[in-house]
């Protein structure tokens, strides 16, 4: 494996994960839900703040009031929440399901 120059201009995580600052929040996530979709237990996810989503999006939604991570999809023409671990069974909200934002990136630590 090599590595590759990035020349001069070091890489800033912020400037790169971060489009809108006011709009942006990190959660840590808990659970073995999403391993499928390469997120993990301890990972960190950094979502924008939307209610816009579409199906096929990572969101963090309030769903019968409880927050997940999961992927919004279409299902018999309701909007449900996919989980990615074959262990857990799609998710259709028995009242409320708000989504709060959208995952646009993903951080993990692999040495402390």
């Amino acid at each position: 494996m090599s590595a590759i120059d990035v020349g001069s201009q070091p890489l800033v995580f912020d400037e790169y994960l971060v489009k809108k600052p006011n709009e942006t929040f990190v959660i840590p996530i808990k659970g073995d839900s999403m391993i499928e979709a390469g997120i993990f237990d301890g990972d960190l996810a950094v979502v924008e703040r939307s209610s816009k989503a579409k199906a096929g999006d990572f969101v963090i939604a309030n769903v019968d009031n409880e927050f997940t991570l999961k992927e919004l999809v279409r299902d018999r023409g309701q909007y449900a929440l996919k989980p990615h671990n074959q262990k857990y069974p799609l998710i259709h909200p028995q009242g409320n399901l708000q989504v709060i934002g959208i995952l646009v990136g993903l951080v993990r630590r692999y040495k402390t």
